[in-house]
């Protein structure tokens, strides 16, 4: 059975400031619905009227603001690292190691940079990780390579000597 209206104990200014401070729209809604409700003594179908909020989501706030107080309504952003093996200031300081390589125009290598997250965690990881990290920090690779691993300066001068006409393609239909 319903308890029916509960009352909200939370400073109707304090929510009304935070109302206006708000960094974006849906922030700016779930105070706007624990306002209404407090300064405006609306029930719950006319505050799902005012912020186009769904009927739950307005009763959720108010039983949020009712338990954790007013503090539990701010929004927490999505995402993150969840799953990461080194927090971003382990990463610097393993990247800060191989830096002087890389500042003398040496080549830093992935599976050095590999090899030395597995040290350091001490299992082995997928050869993606290491081209992440080094994504995340800005590393890239400036210049293109200057030439094919498996070229052939032979093959390549004596293909330049070839009659052109050969690799033409014949036409198709006969000239009468």
């Amino acid at each position: 059975m319903s308890r029916g209206y509960q009352e909200l104990n939370v400073d109707g200014k304090e929510v009304f400031a935070r109302m206006q401070k708000a960094a974006n729209l849906a922030e700016y809604k779930r105070y706007q619905a624990i306002h209404l409700r407090v300064n405006e003594k609306m029930d719950v179908e006319s505050i799902v009227r005012v912020t186009g909020l769904a009927r739950s989501t307005v009763s959720n706030l108010h039983s949020l603001c009712r338990r954790n107080g007013i503090e539990s309504i701010v929004l927490k952003k999505k995402g993150g690292r969840y799953n990461s093996c080194f927090s971003l200031e382990e990463e610097k300081q393993l990247l800060a190691t191989l830096e002087p390589a890389d500042k003398s125009g040496g080549i830093v290598e992935v599976s050095k940079i590999r090899k030395a997250m597995e040290e350091k965690l001490g299992r082995t990881l997928p050869s993606v990780t290491a081209y992440r990290l080094l994504h995340r920090h800005g590393w890239r690779k400036i210049a293109p390579r200057p030439k094919h691993p498996n070229d052939d300066p032979v093959a390549q001068a004596n293909f330049k000597k070839t009659d052109l006409e050969s690799l033409r393609r014949p036409n198709k239909k006969p000239l009468l």
